[in-house]
C-alpha cells in the first residue's frame, strides 16, 4: 500500500510538466521566452527597427505611399478574382504606373526635411528616376508623362500625332507658294481693281471629312478590320451585274472600283456638303460625320376642315340610330389618311307599359324603364358596310375597342390624303426620346389619330413586311434604311442587302455602310445567308471569349473599329428566294431569327406574296413584329397578321403595324 501511494503522488507532480509539453502550454512557454528575450535585448532591437525604417524611408521617400497603395490594390484584385480584367486592361495599368513614376520623380525635385534632409521627398529612387535636378530630369519626367498618355489613350494619341504632321505639312506646302508670289509681285503689270468682290474659293476642309456618301469610300477598308467582319464577298466594281461571291473565300468588303455611278455619287455628296456642311447641329462620331437632318425634305401638312368632320360625326350617329344602336361620337382624331371617330356605345333599354287611371277615370299608359344594358361592340362592328354606305366611303375600318380607351374607333378615309414625311416623324419628341436611348430607332409613320409611331429594331428584333404590289412596302424599307443611316456610322451598323427585283435597293450601292454591293442574284443570296449563319456562330465565340452576354456589353468600352457592328439583313422580295432556295432559305432564316439577337444581327424581310408557302409557320413564329400594307383578300391578311383588316386598307402607304407587345394591329 505504501508503494501504490508513492506512485500516485509521483503522477500528481508530473501533471504540470505534461501540460507544458502539450500545444497550449508549449505556445505559452515559447511566448514567455520570446517576450523575455525581447525585453532583455530591447535596446538592440529598437535600434535595428529604427535603422530599417529610416533606411526604407530614405530609399523610397514619399513614394512608399504609392507602393502601399499598389500592394493594397493588387490584394483587392486577387481577393475579388479580377485577374482577367487586370490582364485585359494591361495598357491602363502600365499607363497609371508611368504617371505614378512621374509624380515620384517630381517629388525628387523638392528637398526633404528631417530624416529626408540629405536626400529629397522622392528618396533615392526618385533621384535615380530623374537622374539630376536639371533639364535632363525634367525631360525624363516629360517622357514618362507622354508614355502614360500613349498607353492609356493610344488611338487619341495617334490621331493627335497625325493631325500635327498634317498641319505641319500644310504649313510647309503653303510657305513656298507665298514666297513665289512675293517674288513675282514686282513683275506683274498694273491692273485696275474692280469694286465688285471676288468670289470666294471653296474651302477643301468643308468637303474633305465626308462620311455619309462618296468621299468616305476611300476610308472604307479601315472601317471594320478583317478579324471582326469578313463577308465572303470579293471586291467587285459596282455595275448592273450581280456581285461575285466566292464560297470558300472570306475577305472583307473594302472599297469598290470607281465607276461612273460612283463618281456621280461623289459629286452629289460634294454638292450636299457644300450646302449643308456649315450646319451647326452636325454630329461627328469616331471621325465620321453623320448626315444632317436638313437633307430631308419638309412636306407641307394638309389642314382638314373641322366642319366636315363634325358633319360626318352626325352622319355616323344618325346611321347607327337608324339601326337601333344608341351611340355618341366623343372623339375626333384627324390623321394624314384616315380620321378616327371615337364612338361611345349607348344603352339597350327595356321598358314595360303601365296603365293608370287619373282622377277623372281616364286610362293613361306610361312607359317605365325596367333595365338597361350597354350596347354590344359586335352590333357596331357588324354595321361596317352600312356605315360605309351612309358616309359614301370606299371602305371603313372598325377598331373595337381602341387599345387603352373606352371607345370604339371608326376609321373613315379622308377626302384629301396628307403626305407623311420622314423628317416630320423624326422631328417629333416621341422619336427623339427613343433615339436618345437606342440608335436603332425606326420612324414608321403616323397613326390614325395623327400621333407619331416609332419602334426600336433591337427590341423587335426582326421585322416582316408584306403587301400587294404598289402598296408602299418598298417605301417603308427605304425609310427604315434611311433612319439607320442618319444616326449610325459604318462602325455601328453594316447592311447586307438582297434585291432579287434589281431595281429597289440598288440605289444604295456605294454607301460606306454596305458590307458588300447589293446582291441581286438568287444563288449569291444563298451564299450570303450561309455566311451570315457562320458569322453568327463566330460572334458567339467572340462574346464567350470576352465573357459578355450580348453585343451591347461587348461594345460598352470600345470605340471606332474595335466595336462589333450591328448587321442588318434587308431582303426586298422573300418569295423569289423561297422559290429558288426553298427549305434551305427557311432553315437559315429561322436559325438567324432565333439566335442572332444577342450578337446584333437583325432581319428586315419584305414580300408581296403573303401566302403560306412563302410566309411559313416557322417564319411567322420567329418574326413577332409584322407590318402589312394593303392586300387583296382577307386570307392574305390572316396569313401575315393572324387577323383581318389589311384587305380594307387604301393602298396609299397606309399599313397595319403589329408590334411584339401588342395583341392587335394598329
Amino acid at each position: 500500500m505504501v508503494k501504490g501511494k508513492s506512485r500516485g503522488s509521483l503522477r500528481w507532480w508530473l501533471r504540470p510538466l505534461g501540460w507544458l509539453l502539450l500545444p497550449p502550454g508549449l505556445y505559452l512557454t515559447l511566448l514567455v521566452v520570446l517576450a523575455s528575450v525581447i525585453y532583455w535585448r530591447r535596446e538592440l532591437l529598437l535600434s535595428l527597427v529604427s535603422d530599417i525604417f529610416y533606411g526604407t524611408l530614405r530609399l523610397f521617400g514619399w513614394g512608399l505611399v504609392f507602393i502601399v497603395i499598389a500592394i493594397g490594390a493588387l490584394a483587392i484584385v486577387v481577393w475579388r478574382r479580377k485577374l482577367p480584367s487586370l490582364i485585359r486592361g494591361w495598357n491602363y495599368w502600365l499607363g497609371a504606373s508611368a504617371f505614378v513614376l512621374a509624380i515620384w520623380g517630381l517629388l525628387a525635385f523638392f528637398p526633404g526635411q528631417g530624416v529626408l534632409r540629405r536626400v529629397s521627398l522622392g528618396g533615392n529612387i526618385g533621384l535615380n528616376l530623374i537622374g539630376s535636378t536639371d533639364f535632363i530630369g525634367a525631360l525624363r519626367l516629360l517622357l514618362l508623362i507622354i508614355a502614360g498618355v500613349i498607353l492609356i489613350a493610344p488611338r487619341a494619341s495617334l490621331r493627335f500625332v497625325a493631325k500635327s504632321f498634317s498641319w505641319l505639312g500644310r504649313r510647309f506646302k503653303r510657305q513656298p507658294s507665298a514666297t513665289f508670289t512675293h517674288q513675282e509681285e514686282p513683275s506683274l503689270p498694273s491692273v485696275t481693281v474692280s469694286s465688285k468682290p471676288l468670289p470666294a474659293k471653296p474651302r477643301k476642309e468643308t468637303v474633305a471629312p465626308i462620311v455619309w456618301l462618296g468621299k468616305q469610300l476611300k476610308r472604307q477598308p479601315a472601317a471594320i478590320p478583317p478579324r471582326q467582319y469578313q463577308p465572303p464577298v470579293s471586291p467587285v466594281p459596282v455595275t448592273d451585274e450581280p456581285p461575285e461571291i466566292a464560297p470558300g473565300r472570306r475577305t472583307a468588303a473594302p472599297g469598290f472600283a470607281p465607276t461612273s455611278k460612283q463618281t456621280e455619287l461623289k459629286q452629289v455628296a460634294q454638292e450636299v456638303w457644300k450646302k449643308y456642311g456649315e450646319t451647326p447641329n452636325l454630329v461627328t462620331i469616331d471621325g465620321w460625320r453623320l448626315p444632317p437632318i436638313d437633307i430631308l425634305d419638309v412636306s407641307p401638312e394638309v389642314q382638314f376642315s373641322q366642319a366636315d368632320n363634325v358633319q360626318r360625326a352626325k352622319l355616323i350617329e344618325e346611321a347607327l340610330a337608324s339601326y337601333g344602336v344608341e351611340a355618341k361620337v366623343v372623339q375626333i382624331n384627324a390623321g394624314p389618311t384616315v380620321t378616327q371617330f371615337g364612338i361611345e356605345p349607348g344603352w339597350d333599354r327595356k321598358t314595360k307599359e303601365l296603365k293608370e287611371k287619373d282622377r277623372y277615370g281616364n286610362v293613361q299608359i306610361r312607359q317605365e324603364e325596367v333595365s338597361r344594358v350597354r350596347v354590344k361592340v359586335e352590333r357596331i362592328s357588324s354595321l361596317a358596310n352600312d356605315l360605309a354606305l351612309a358616309l359614301a366611303a370606299p371602305s371603313i375600318r372598325i377598331e373595337a375597342p381602341v387599345p387603352g380607351k373606352a371607345v370604339v374607333g371608326i376609321e373613315v378615309p379622308n377626302t384629301i390624303s396628307g403626305v407623311v414625311s420622314l423628317r416630320g416623324v423624326i422631328e417629333t419628341s416621341v422619336f427623339q426620346k427613343l433615339q436618345a436611348k437606342s440608335r436603332m430607332s425606326l420612324a414608321l409613320g403616323k397613326g390614325a389619330g395623327g400621333e407619331a409611331v416609332v419602334a426600336d429594331l433591337t427590341k423587335m428584333p426582326h421585322l416582316l413586311i408584306a403587301g400587294a404590289t404598289g402598296s408602299g412596302k418598298t417605301v417603308c424599307l427605304n425609310s427604315t434604311i434611311c433612319c439607320l443611316l442618319l444616326y449610325n456610322t459604318p462602325n455601328d451598323v453594316r447592311f447586307v442587302m438582297i434585291d432579287p427585283k434589281r431595281v429597289e435597293l440598288t440605289m444604295f450601292n456605294g454607301i460606306p455602310h454596305l458590307a458588300a454591293p447589293v446582291i441581286v442574284d438568287a444563288d449569291k443570296a444563298l451564299e450570303a445567308l450561309r455566311w451570315l449563319a457562320e458569322e453568327m456562330n463566330r460572334r458567339y465565340q467572340t462574346l464567350a471569349t470576352a465573357s459578355v452576354r450580348n453585343i451591347e456589353s461587348y461594345n460598352k468600352n470600345r470605340q471606332g473599329a474595335e466595336k462589333m457592328p450591328f448587321l442588318v439583313l434587308v431582303i426586298d422580295e422573300l418569295a423569289d428566294l423561297m422559290m429558288s432556295g426553298g427549305d434551305e432559305v427557311e432553315h437559315i432564316l429561322c436559325r438567324l431569327a432565333q439566335l442572332s439577337r444577342a450578337v446584333g444581327i437583325h432581319l428586315v424581310v419584305a414580300t408581296q406574296r403573303p401566302s403560306v408557302d412563302v410566309i411559313t409557320g416557322l417564319i411567322k413564329a420567329n418574326f413577332p413584329t409584322r407590318i402589312s400594307s394593303a392586300v387583296a383578300s382577307q386570307v392574305d391578311s390572316r396569313t401575315i397578321l393572324d387577323t383581318g383588316g389589311a384587305e380594307k386598307l387604301l393602298g396609299k402607304g397606309d399599313m397595319l403595324y403589329m408590334p411584339t407587345e401588342a395583341g392587335k394591329p394598329k
